[in-house]
C-alpha cells in the first residue's frame, strides 16, 4: 500500500445527468478499484455521514459558472474514517452549462491527526497554566491572611506606646514575606500579559529618589550607600511610575544583597537619544559569564552561603526584564566575578499617557463611625482596637449577614468588609447595601486576592478602594481619611 503521506487521486466528473465518476487512486478509501467509472450515490456512500450533504453542495456550488470552483476537506468511512481535502473546478460551454469536473484529492489523515494532537495539547497547556493561576492566588490569598494581624498588632502596639526592638524585626519579616507573595504573582502576572501598564508623565528625578528611598533603611542597616547621578532634573518620562520604581527597588535590593557592608553602589539616569536609560553598579561577588544569560530567568539564583539570611525566590530579576520589556525597554547585565556587577535599563522616553480617572476625596481628621467585617476575628478585634486607639468608633461584625444588619443599626460612616465571608460574600454584602440602605457608607474591600480582575469585580459593586492583605497601617488611615 502507498505511504498515506503521499496518496492521492483524480476525480472526473461528467456533464450532470450523466452520473458518472471516473476516480484515480485512493482506491481504499472510496471502496473501488483503480481506473472505474461509478455513480455519485456511490462516491457519496463512501463519505462520512456527517460530510455527505455538505460535500454535495459544494461540488453543486462549483456548478455555478460565478463560482466554478470548490476547495474542501470530508472524511471517508465511518469506524476509522480517513481525511481527504479535495480540490475541483468545472468546465462550461459558451452556454455556461457545466460539460465536466475535474479534481484532485489528497489524504491529509496524518496532517489532521497532527492538528488534533496540538490541539488537544494546546487544551491541556490552557487547563494547566488556568490551574497554576488558580493555584497561585489561592496562595497567595492563604499566605497573606495570616500575614495581617501580625502587622496591624505591631501597629497597635506602636500606638499603645510600645517601643521594642522585636517589634521592628516583626514588621521587618512581614515586609519580607509579603514581597515574597507579590513576587511570586508578579512572575505569573507577567508570564500570562495580565500586567496592565497605567503610563503618565514623570519626574524622572522623583521615580528615582522614591525608589532609593524605598530601599534605604535595608541600605543603612547594611551600612551601604547609595551614589545617584543625574542630569535635567526636570525632566520627564512617560512610563508606569509604580511599575519602573519596582523595577529599581528590585535591582538596589539586588545590589545591596550581594555587596559587602558599607560599599557603595552607584546609580546613574539619564538620556541616549529617544531612551532613558538607568545605570546600576555594584561591587559586589559578581556573576560568572557563563550565568549572565539565564541571569534574568525566574527562579534563578547566585550560590549563596547556607547561613545567608536574606535569600529570596530568585524572581527579582525576571520581574524587572518582564516589566522593562512591557515598557517596550531592555534590560543588560555585564560583570565580572569578584568585582561586581552592572545593570542598565532603557525604555522610551516617550509613550501614551493614560489618565487615572479616580480622584481622591479631600483628606479628613475627625473621628468617623468605622464597620470592621472579617471572619478572622484576630484581625478584626486588631483592626477594630488599632481604630478605636486613634479615636474612632468602631463596630465589628464576623459575617455577612451581620454586616449587612450592622449598617442599617450602626450607621458607619466607612466600612472595611473582607471579601471572603461565610454566608453572604463581601461581593454580596456590597451589593445588598447600596440596594438597601439610601445613605450607604464608603465601602473599602480587603482581600488576600489582588489582581486585575479582583480589584475590578469589588469596584463594579461599588467598593471604593481594594486594599490587600496584610493591610498596613498607612494604606488603613490613608482610605479613612480619603473616604470617611
Amino acid at each position: 500500500m502507498t505511504d498515506i503521506s503521499i496518496r492521492q487521486g483524480q476525480v472526473d466528473l461528467g456533464p450532470p445527468g450523466r452520473g458518472l465518476l471516473v476516480v484515480f487512486g485512493l482506491v481504499d478509501e472510496h471502496g473501488v478499484g483503480p481506473d472505474v467509472e461509478i455513480d455519485q450515490s456511490t462516491f457519496y456512500g463512501a463519505l462520512h455521514p456527517d460530510d455527505r450533504d455538505r460535500v454535495a453542495a459544494e461540488v453543486q456550488a462549483a456548478l455555478d459558472p460565478t463560482i466554478g470552483a470548490y476547495d474542501t476537506e470530508y472524511r471517508v468511512g465511518v469506524e476509522s474514517p480517513r481525511w481527504v481535502r479535495a480540490r475541483g473546478r468545472a468546465y462550461f460551454d459558451e452556454k455556461d452549462r457545466p460539460i465536466r469536473f475535474l479534481g484532485i484529492v489528497l489524504d491529509i489523515t496524518a496532517d489532521k491527526q497532527r492538528e488534533q494532537e496540538l490541539s488537544r495539547l494546546t487544551k491541556e497547556a490552557q487547563a494547566q497554566n488556568e490551574a497554576k493561576d488558580e493555584f497561585l492566588a489561592k496562595l497567595g490569598h492563604e499566605l497573606r491572611n495570616p500575614l495581617s494581624p501580625i502587622a496591624l498588632g505591631v501597629a497597635l502596639l506602636r500606638e499603645r506606646g510600645h517601643d521594642d526592638p522585636a517589634l521592628d524585626a516583626m514588621e521587618r519579616h512581614v515586609r519580607h514575606a509579603s514581597r515574597l507573595v507579590e513576587d511570586l504573582l508578579d512572575v505569573a502576572r507577567i508570564v500570562n500579559g495580565k500586567v496592565r501598564l497605567v503610563r503618565s508623565a514623570v519626574a524622572f528625578e522623583d521615580v528615582v529618589q522614591d525608589a532609593v528611598a524605598s530601599v534605604a533603611e535595608k541600605v543603612t542597616t547594611h551600612e551601604q550607600r547609595i551614589e545617584v547621578i543625574g542630569e535635567d532634573a526636570d525632566a520627564k518620562i512617560h512610563v508606569d511610575r509604580d511599575r519602573i520604581q519596582q523595577v529599581l527597588r528590585n535591582l538596589l535590593d539586588n545590589a545591596s544583597k550581594f555587596s559587602a557592608p558599607s560599599a557603595v553602589i552607584h546609580l546613574e539616569y539619564g538620556f541616549d537619544g529617544d531612551d532613558a536609560f538607568i545605570e546600576i553598579r555594584d561591587h559586589g561577588t559578581g556573576v560568572a559569564p557563563d550565568r549572565l544569560d539565564t541571569l534574568f530567568d525566574a527562579f534563578a539564583q547566585e550560590p549563596q552561603a547556607l547561613a545567608r539570611s536574606t535569600g529570596g525566590l530568585g524572581l527579582g530579576l525576571s520581574i524587572v526584564k518582564g516589566l522593562v520589556e512591557l515598557h517596550g525597554g531592555r534590560v543588560e547585565a555585564t560583570s565580572v566575578v569578584g568585582a561586581g556587577m552592572t545593570v542598565r535599563v532603557r525604555v522610551p522616553r516617550e509613550g501614551p499617557v493614560e489618565v487615572n480617572a479616580d480622584v481622591a476625596e479631600p483628606a479628613r481628621s475627625d473621628a468617623k463611625r468605622v464597620l470592621v467585617v472579617d471572619d478572622n476575628r484576630d484581625l478584626c478585634e486588631i483592626l477594630g482596637a488599632l481604630l478605636e486607639a486613634r479615636g474612632h468608633t468602631v463596630h465589628l461584625a464576623f459575617d455577612g449577614h451581620a454586616a449587612v444588619d450592622a449598617v442599617h443599626v450602626f450607621a458607619p460612616d466607612l466600612a472595611f468588609v473582607d471579601l471572603g465571608l461565610p454566608g453572604i460574600d463581601g461581593y454580596e454584602v456590597a451589593t445588598r447595601i447600596h440596594a438597601e440602605v439610601a445613605t450607604p457608607p464608603a465601602l473599602v474591600a480587603m482581600s488576600g486576592y489582588g489582581q486585575e480582575q479582583d480589584r475590578a469585580r469589588s469596584k463594579a459593586v461599588g467598593f471604593k478602594r481594594h486594599l490587600v492583605k496584610p493591610v498596613g497601617p498607612d494604606a488603613l488611615f490613608e482610605a479613612l481619611a480619603e473616604l470617611g
